[in-house]
């Protein structure tokens, strides 16, 4: 996983990302990637990584689910899998043991997801109390959260729990919307994630309860973030890569414009200063100032008139090295 993640961390780099983050992975692949590029050596992006989402048993990231009894009982006794959760006290719990690890921020899945198998829906998965004690314990070891949330209840609780960013944001309402502008909550829509799953429909590749989930986030594609925009809440650009190839980042900026309405410069500042701001890096990066970090790219034509300029990209320093372009 870990010689994966280097080959995809170049990949990504080469692509006009300077500082990613990876909110989903297995083990500790991810922390030995960071530190890799960290130290120098081996080129990419900055990464921010969270580790191993929590969730709900049966829920959107527990590695037990579809897999046969006896497996399933062996692996709920296997050291480490802890990314599982049940009440207040165990989802503390969870979150320390991620922090020991090193991670640098906290992922937790407050809805179902799209690729569940069973009918299990896209609505609130951890209480509303769950939710408090996994965020409250992040934030009081310095961590901020990213929650995975589709559905509009599930949104509006993490939200209200004091969740840092919501990914997806698929089916937001108008109460999500005036909650994250009122507690500065950050909307990654992940349009990308949208067009990677529209391209398993109708192939047989989807459980028909995943397609039937897919079918009706496609019809939503573009319209939570469009909320979001319009309704003043913070964005920043997320992709979800891993769901599509990877390399193909960019492509998201001109899908903020054309799928939810936002201007080329509004989609140029998600990508820049609004991801280091939620990241917590913008005294270091996300923009072009005196004392701050060499992360620039050059791309072959102007982003503010043609969004996919960004996506032929010529150059890519980071942190004050180049990136070899092949």
């Amino acid at each position: 996983a870990a010689v994966t993640g280097v080959k995809n961390a170049l990949i990504t780099a080469r692509a006009g990302f300077t500082t990613v983050r990876d909110v989903g992975s297995s083990g500790t692949s991810a922390i030995a990637v960071r530190d890799a590029i960290r130290d120098g050596s081996v080129p990419g992006p900055r990464i921010k990584v969270s580790g191993q989402p929590l969730s709900m048993i049966g829920g959107h990231a527990d590695p037990a689910v579809g897999l046969s009894p006896d497996l399933r009982d062996a692996l709920s006794t296997t050291p480490g899998m802890f990314t599982v959760c049940t009440g207040t006290e165990e989802c503390s719990k969870a979150v320390r043991r991620l922090a020991a690890e090193g991670v640098d921020l906290i992922k937790f899945m407050a809805t179902g997801g799209v690729l569940d198998p069973g009918d299990i829906g896209l609505d609130q998965h951890f209480s509303d109390a769950e939710m408090r004690a996994i965020i409250d314990t992040a934030h009081a070891l310095h961590l901020k959260v990213a929650a995975h949330a589709h559905g509009a209840k599930g949104i509006d609780a993490a939200v209200r729990a004091g969740v840092d960013s919501i990914e997806h944001g698929t089916f937001i309402d108008a109460e999500g919307v005036a909650d994250m502008k009122a507690h500065g909550t950050y909307y990654v829509a992940t349009l990308l994630a949208f067009r990677g799953a529209v391209g398993m429909i109708g192939k047989g590749l989807l459980q028909p309860s995943s397609e039937k989930k897919a079918r009706q986030a496609f019809e939503a594609w573009g319209v939570g973030l469009n909320r979001a925009y319009k309704g003043g809440v913070k964005i920043a650009l997320g992709t979800d890569a891993g769901v599509f190839p990877h390399g193909q980042n960019a492509q998201e900026i001109g899908l903020m414009v054309s799928k939810a309405g936002m201007s080329p410069r509004d989609a140029l500042i998600a990508a820049t200063k609004g991801g280091a701001d939620l990241m917590g890096l913008s005294a270091e990066t996300g923009t072009l100032d005196p004392g701050k970090s060499a992360d620039l790219i050059a791309v072959d034509g102007d982003p503010l008139k043609d969004p996919d300029a960004v996506t032929h990209v010529a150059y890519v320093m980071v942190m004050g090295k180049p990136i070899p372009m092949r």
